[in-house]
């Protein structure tokens, strides 16, 4: 120990007495970094030094553009033509689109217009097939490796929550018991109009979809189905986006009567999807019924997914 503390001292003495200043000084790699530098080959050791004024001017010269970085969630590799001919229409054909490969269902979209950027980004999620498209902004000073796609934004509804819930305040409540919110469909008096509070949240995608909620209220656990608009292809196992039950890693134990965890229950019908603008547009379409007229919905869904 002695002969450590020795050397340890011997090393920061040397340091002090070669800058004077009493302070250690390192390079800006660390110790593996000034090792890998002994090593150079010829011509490694020059530098190009980038400055933020060059982009300025650069840019300033060329037509703007309005960049998406985007990723399909599908376990085979798609062309870019296929992508693409499946979102240049469901973009509305933008004027001046270009596109171009990153990597592996990864890509970059460029549009004219703001507006045309932000349609896409509003739109998701965007499905090529059954698979989804995830969108972000194009952070130009980012590497591809530093691009990652964790979150999907996507209309929920939560069914049959209680009036007191079906408002902006604590809807976003509620709403982030399903991930990040980014607003609730209300009107212009903050209140959700319909049987349902419908959110648009951004949800983790390697994490399992929720397919009900837990809300404890006057200490009793209520729970209230989940169901998504647009929901892509997802597993019946594992209930995560991107892949079969065939493909699962980690696919779950079917119960006694032979069924998987998940199924089309938590699909949004069609209907869902149909946001009603007035007060007399919402009494015409209610559904005076209650829940049995929901659950002949579910069923009729489930039918025509089957």
């Amino acid at each position: 120990m002695a002969a450590k503390n020795k050397m340890i001292w011997s090393s920061e003495s040397a340091s002090k007495a070669q800058d004077g200043s009493g302070s250690s000084r390192r390079s800006e790699g660390g110790v593996s970094d000034l090792l890998h530098r002994l090593n150079l080959a010829a011509g490694e050791d020059e530098k190009l030094v980038m400055s933020d004024d060059e982009d300025v001017e650069e840019e300033a010269g060329e037509d703007v553009r309005f960049s998406l970085i985007g990723k399909v969630l599908s376990p085979t590799v798609l062309h870019l033509q296929t992508i693409m001919g499946a979102m240049r229409p469901a973009w509305g054909n933008p004027r001046g689109l270009r596109a171009r490969t990153v990597s592996d269902n990864r890509f970059i979209v460029d549009f004219v217009t703001i507006g045309d950027m932000e349609r896409g980004l509003d739109g998701t999620p965007w499905l090529v097939g059954r698979h989804a498209v995830l969108l972000q902004r194009l952070v130009k000073a980012q590497k591809p490796s530093d691009v990652r796609f964790d979150d999907m934004h996507i209309w929920v509804c939560l069914i049959d929550i209680p009036f007191e819930w079906m408002n902006d305040k604590k809807g976003k409540k509620v709403a982030g018991l399903e991930g990040t919110v980014d607003k609730v469909d209300v009107d212009e008096y903050g209140e959700a109009v319909g049987n349902f509070l419908r959110a648009r949240v951004a949800i983790p995608v390697e994490k399992p979809l929720k397919r009900f909620i837990t809300v404890e209220r006057r200490k009793i656990d209520e729970v209230y189905d989940v169901q998504y608009e647009k929901l892509p292809f997802f597993c019946f196992s594992c209930g995560v986006m991107g892949h079969s039950e065939i493909e699962c890693l980690a696919p779950n134990d079917r119960d006694q009567q032979g069924k998987r965890g998940y199924n089309n229950s938590i699909r949004a019908p069609e209907e869902k999807r149909k946001k009603m603008q007035s007060f007399s547009q919402a009494a015409a379409a209610s559904d005076w019924s209650g829940s049995s007229a929901r659950s002949d919905s579910r069923a009729n869904s489930r039918g025509k997914s089957s």
